[in-house]
């Protein structure tokens, strides 16, 4: 979300003209609420809900696709050489979840409402099926991922600057 809101705000030429802060999730709607903030960047499923209670939305990732996130899931070496065979397994189980997802659509969202707590319609636009791709490294998340990487670069969010193959278990 930090990377998509700076990024927002240089597009827009404003970034100078904003002091964005640090807030987590579960402070974020009550600071808004205070007027603490003008606006805050809410994750996908917390944005309908937000605008469910009134809150106007300005703005969607979904309209700036280079700003999207991803996410991945990392180990540690000394973990991965305890458990060499674990990014294997882990994609397989990856794989056959992402196809029970796309083969039981509405079970999925009914358990995601269940444990997440969100309502059934939140789930369902906040978390479309066609967002869990099969692939390991699908080449749209290896491009957002290089975006990410690029954005921390440049905010020296990162010491320097590395390869992402450097990074990805094959």
């Amino acid at each position: 979300m930090h990377r998509y809101l700076i990024g927002l705000l240089q597009k827009h030429g404003i970034a100078e003209q904003v002091t964005v802060v640090h807030l987590l999730t579960s402070e974020a709607e009550a600071a808004l609420e205070r007027g603490d903030v003008a606006a805050i960047a809410a994750a996908a499923s917390a944005g309908p809900l937000l605008q469910a209670k009134g809150y106007m939305v300005i703005d969607e990732a979904i309209n700036h696709p280079d700003l999207r996130g991803t996410s991945v899931a990392v180990a540690t070496e000394a973990f991965l050489t305890k458990h060499p065979n674990l990014p294997q397994k882990w994609n397989q189980i990856k794989q056959a979840a992402v196809q029970d997802i796309q083969a039981n659509s509405e079970a999925y969202y009914k358990f995601h409402a269940e444990v997440s707590g969100y309502p059934l319609n939140v789930v369902k636009v906040s978390y479309p099926i066609k967002q869990f791709p099969k692939e390991t490294v699908p080449k749209q998340g290896r491009q957002l991922l290089e975006g990410t990487k690029q954005f921390l670069v440049s905010q020296k969010l990162a010491k320097s600057d590395f390869l992402l193959n450097d990074w990805i278990v094959p």
